[in-house]
Formats: C-alpha cells, sequence, structure tokens
C-alpha cells in the first residue's frame, strides 16, 4: 500500500505517504494536513507498521516512517490500534525511537486503555517496565493501576526504585501511606521506602498545591457581567478613516 501511495499521485494518500517518509515533516505538520482524512490514512499507518524493513535507518524514509505513524495514531487516539503498537513494542524493544514512540502514544490514548495496559503487562511480565510507565501517566485515581505496580514493588527486583518512582507519579498520597507501611516490614528497604515515602508527601502537598492554585485562579478569572446580548449592541470598530 505504501509503495503504490509514494509512486502515484492520483492515489488518494499520496499526500499521506510522503508527509510519512519525507525527513524534516515533523509529525505535528502531518496531523494537521491529514486530519480531514484521516480514517483513511490510518490503514496506511498500519501498513507502514507491519512492513518491518521500514525500521531499519538505511531503509527508505530512513526508519521515521513508522516512528511518525506511531505517533500519529496516538495523536489520534486510534484505540483499535492498540494491539499493533502492543505488538511493535514487543519487537521493537532496542528501537528507543520507536519504544519512546509507542510510550508517547499510549499516554495519548488516556484512562480507555487501563485495563488493556494491565492486561497486556500481565501476559508480558517482561515489558512491566514499560506498561508501569504508562499506567503512571493515564491511571491517575484507578485502584487497579496501583495494584498493578505496587505489585512489582513489593517483589523488589532490580529495578525497584524505578518502580516505586512510577507508584508515586501515580497517586503520591497513596504511595506515601504504601511505603511508609512497606518500611516497617522491609528491613533491607527500610532506608529506601522511608525516604520515597517523603518523597511522595512532598509531591502530594505539591500537587494539592498546584490544584489550590488553579482553583483560586478560575475563581479570580473576571467573567464579563455584561449579558452577550449587551456586548452585541455595542458599536463595532472600523478600518474606515474617511
Amino acid at each position: 500500500m505504501w509503495r503504490e501511495a509514494l509512486t502515484d499521485q492520483k492515489n488518494d494518500l499520496y499526500e499521506a505517504a510522503w508527509l510519512l517518509f519525507t525527513p524534516g515533516v515533523s509529525v505535528e505538520t502531518a496531523t494537521e494536513r491529514l486530519k480531514d482524512k484521516k480514517d483513511a490514512v490510518v490503514e496506511l499507518l498500519k501498513n507502514v507498521l507491519d512492513e518491518d524493513e521500514l525500521y531499519d535507518e538505511e531503509s527508505y524514509g530512513d526508519g521515521n516512517a513508522p516512528v511518525k505513524a506511531i505517533y500519529l495514531l496516538g495523536e489520534w487516539n486510534v484505540a483499535a490500534a492498540l494491539p499493533t503498537l502492543l505488538e511493535v513494542l514487543e519487537v521493537s524493544e532496542t528501537n528507543d525511537k520507536v519504544r519512546e514512540a509507542v510510550i508517547v502514544s499510549l499516554r495519548n490514548m488516556g484512562a480507555d486503555i487501563i485495563d488493556h495496559v494491565i492486561a497486556w503487562g500481565n501476559d508480558n511480565p517482561e515489558f512491566s517496565l514499560e506498561a508501569a510507565d504508562v499506567l503512571s501517566s493515564i491511571g491517575q485515581g484507578n485502584e487497579a493501576a496501583f495494584a498493578y505496580i505496587s505489585a512489582w514493588v513489593e517483589k523488589e527486583d532490580d529495578d525497584l526504585e524505578y518502580y516505586i518512582d512510577r507508584l508515586i507519579e501515580l497517586d503520591p498520597d497513596t504511595a506515601e501511606r504504601f511505603l511508609d507501611n512497606f518500611s516497617t516490614e522491609d528491613k533491607e528497604n527500610r532506608k529506601l521506602f522511608r525516604s520515597k515515602a517523603r518523597e511522595a508527601k512532598k509531591k502530594a502537598r505539591e500537587r494539592a498545591e498546584q490544584r489550590l492554585k488553579a482553583a483560586r485562579q478560575a475563581e479570580a478569572s473576571p467573567e464579563s457581567s455584561e449579558p452577550e446580548e449587551a456586548k452585541d449592541t455595542e458599536p463595532a470598530e472600523t478600518d474606515e478613516k474617511e
């Protein structure tokens, strides 16, 4: 599909293909120019992701076409592409550009994919770091997301501190209590847990202050007491000088 789109100017996906494969074209530009034909373009994006050769930096597009395709699917919140994105992540563990693009795109899809990410993480424990990364961003207030990451904290493997940090990012209030309680049970890592509990407490306080500040700004934002109808009756300014 992508080859035909690149070589046939009459192809409806000709522009989309060139935006994907042309160096220097940003994801933002592609997103804006293709938004009106999104449904058709999604099939092209999936086709690009299915082509193993395109991930190679020596391939046509310098390996960037799949990366752009991934970002576009996230920007457009194409939930149907979730299985494809997870499969790409599984086979691209050593490709940092692809990995980062998938993580960002999954975050953009938001809370609707929490259960899918948890199930995927449980089925693929070797990708628990990636699952925790995504969940810490989209799982605020979700007990299942907290339970998933905290279970890895309890396992205390080599990435213990990473999981703790994701837990704090997800829910600092609950993380503080969890870590404080855990510090009394784990003598070996007690110092780390207590230190991270203090860090969680600080982050929770900062977030509370940010929410309070935002609420005060919203209240202070003067909404015009003048009815919209009254505004419409005011004389309009004119550029005419005569």
